[in-house]
């Protein structure tokens, strides 16, 4: 089983964005959590990213709404 490798960064964002993921061209993925989220809030949402990464949810066609659903189910 293919493990991609992910680079997790807390940054501040604004508050209305949790958290971003980016892929990049080597395969790996960058990880961004928003640094003024309370800590389990943090945590949840890289778990959150995470899905998103082991799901491909970067390459495939599905509705957004679907792939958030799905993401949500960890």
């Amino acid at each position: 089983m293919w493990s991609p490798d992910y680079f997790v960064r807390l940054v501040e964002l604004p508050y209305s964005v949790h958290a971003v993921t980016i892929p990049n061209d080597d395969g790996s993925f960058d990880i961004y959590i928003n640094s003024l989220l309370p800590r389990e809030q943090q945590l949840q949402k890289l778990r959150h990213e995470i899905a998103h990464i082991q799901r491909d949810h970067f390459y495939c066609w599905d509705s957004i709404c679907a792939i958030e659903d799905e993401a949500n189910e960890v």
